[in-house]
């Protein structure tokens, strides 16, 4: 039966459950806060279960050709002692560093060609009693819509979600510096490379091949830093920083002389959510929650994304059984949350205590069963997935041979 739904929130998750559903054959409008989407941000790794998404969606082949195939995430410490390295399992090879405007841009270039309306420059201001939604536009003009089924995909500082239960929502003390530097050196790597220094020195290289600038190889960066801190290092400015670098990763110090303090790196902030529930009745509508806006974290167990895309792909496959959607939904990104709030201290923090903790703990599980078969389902973003990710087109090409052979 054909439906109507609105979407609050046209980044990738709302673009791709606006994709799902128009190829179910349901009407879609998109409302996006931003007057002119484009691609902005850094990298991010789409994991075996995110890909699986995009697969669906015909998107994948185009993404990898563009993106950085990872087949190793490694962490070390100091003096470059290894604390991790784990390797994608088959048959579900590789995970993928992409720029995040460039998936976004693929996404919403997929919305448009299919004829959904996306109507930019609508915020989202709050939810009537009846289950409207109140939108301001650019020109501060206000006005209210109406749908029988909102989904609710406007990120982890949605005012939408102020009207509903929460478990948690609380800010993170520790943002990250972000920037994407080119690299024709490190950029054909397969490795997502960590160094750590304690718990207070967190540095990333990920390889994300093109940016949204041009083709090539180009190296993420990422460092971690509290957000106290941020106004000192920005009076210090990026020549002291690279300086800091440079005492943990001589190659990463290098790729950072292509930024200047005219152009600084990107802060981004983070912050915890568990919505009590994802499905919610409010007067005639139904108000479903997706991605950072029912369920956001911090990025260390590098997911997010790829849940949120599962959101979209089990929400179309549950419409007439929301309870079973949030059934399904919930066990996975309540353990992910809370996995990443066990974790992110031993990596983000001021504890030597923890710190050596982590430097136990995780050479010990990562070499050690049932320990090393959670983390490598974590890694690639299966962990209590009711599903399996979907292999890689090479893999299910091997497969095909095989069989006929």
């Amino acid at each position: 039966m054909k439906r109507s739904f609105g979407i609050v929130g046209g980044g990738i998750v709302g673009c791709a459950t606006a994709l799902f559903l128009k190829r179910a054959g349901h009407d879609v409008t998109v409302f996006e806060r931003v007057e002119t989407p484009r691609a902005v941000g850094a990298g991010l790794v789409l994991q075996p279960s995110g890909l699986g998404v995009l697969e669906k969606l015909g998107l994948r082949e185009a993404l990898e050709a563009r993106g950085a195939k990872l087949r190793v995430v490694r962490c070390l410490g100091d003096g470059g002692r290894q604390i991790m390295a784990l390797r994608y399992p088959q048959p579900y090879d590789h995970g993928l560093g992409i720029h995040r405007g460039i998936l976004f841009e693929t996404l919403y270039h997929a919305v448009l060609d299919a004829g959904i309306e996306y109507r930019p420059g609508h915020e989202a201001l709050g939810i009537e009693q009846n289950g409207d939604i109140v939108f301001r536009t650019q020109n501060r003009e206000r006005f209210t819509e109406s749908r029988p089924t909102w989904i609710i995909a406007n990120g982890a500082k949605s005012r939408l979600r102020n009207v509903f239960p929460v478990d948690l929502m609380r800010k993170n003390d520790w943002g990250a510096l972000w920037t994407v530097v080119p690299d024709e050196a490190f950029g054909r790597s397969d490795v997502l490379e960590q160094r750590v220094r304690e718990n207070e020195i967190f540095l990333g290289l990920l390889p994300i091949g093109d940016s949204p600038d041009g083709p090539g190889n180009h190296t993420s960066v990422f460092w971690s830093l509290p957000l106290d801190a941020l106004k000192r290092w920005r009076e210090r400015g990026v020549g002291v920083w690279v300086s800091e670098v440079a005492k943990i990763d001589e190659r990463a110090a290098e790729l950072l002389r292509f930024v200047h303090d005219d152009d600084p790196p990107i802060l981004a902030k983070y912050r915890d959510v568990v919505m009590k529930r994802f499905v919610h009745q409010r007067g005639a509508s139904t108000m479903i929650f997706v991605g950072d806006a029912a369920h956001a974290m911090s990025p260390q167990l590098g997911n997010g994304t790829n849940l949120g895309l599962l959101d979209a792909e089990c929400l179309v496959e549950n419409l007439d059984d929301l309870k079973n959607f949030e059934r399904i939904r919930k066990k996975q990104v309540r353990a992910y949350g809370f996995t990443s709030r066990m974790l992110t201290p031993m990596f983000q923090g001021h504890s030597h205590v923890l710190s050596m903790f982590r430097d136990l703990a995780v050479p010990f599980a990562q070499n050690v069963w049932p320990f090393s078969s959670v983390l490598s389902q974590m890694m690639r973003g299966d962990f209590l997935l009711e599903r399996e990710p979907e292999p890689s087109l090479r893999q299910r090409q091997v497969r095909g041979t095989t069989r006929r052979a």
